[in-house]
């Protein structure tokens, strides 16, 4: 089922749509930082978006850019995408307080950033078990070719954190459905 652009009916959707041909603009990227056994984070008043970075480009890495300092999808084509954006942190005893804490999704068209979806994590905890937060981004995105897509987080304005046995990972996956 479908819903139809020109009169926002429900109808039935044309198979050919998604087994034909191949679709060349399928990417995936996954990451997991790994096990840190004492983390302390101090973030006073710097409220800015940080890149989230994958290190395991599964498919159609050529799409993705991963430098240093930078990681970003490039928009082979002009069209709607499907974006799924999931980020997930769990640690064993934590303590923190955060104002504004969000994952999100830049873009930059030409020289012009802007943040395109955004949803707030976890703000306020204190767990002596389990304190584990999964978030999800998932919509559709008009882009034109040539766009540069980051994956963001951004920790808010007052983020103090005490964390014991953490892990964090995330993963992207996007894919071209319509011109």
């Amino acid at each position: 089922m479908v819903v139809k652009n020109d009169t926002n009916e429900v109808g039935d959707a044309d198979p050919g749509l998604f087994f034909s041909g191949s679709n060349s603009n399928i990417a995936k990227a996954t990451s997991a930082s790994g096990l840190s056994l004492l983390a302390l984070d101090v973030n006073l008043l710097n409220p800015n978006w940080s890149t989230l970075k994958f290190g395991n480009l599964e498919i159609t890495p050529s799409l993705f850019t991963s430098t240093s300092s930078d990681f970003y999808y490039n928009v082979p084509s002009s069209g709607k995408y499907i974006i799924n954006l999931n980020f997930k942190n769990q640690t064993v005893l934590s303590l923190g307080v955060a104002t504004n804490s969000q994952i999100g999704i830049l873009k930059t068209s030409g020289s012009t950033t802007s943040l395109i979806d955004s949803k707030f994590v976890n703000a306020i905890s204190l767990a002596l078990v389990a304190n584990y937060y999964f978030e999800t981004i998932h919509s559709v995105y008009e882009f034109a070719a040539g766009d540069k897509i980051r994956f963001v987080y951004n920790k808010g304005a007052l983020n103090i954190g005490l964390g014991l046995l953490s892990n964090a990972s995330g993963s992207v996956v996007l894919y071209k459905i319509a011109d």
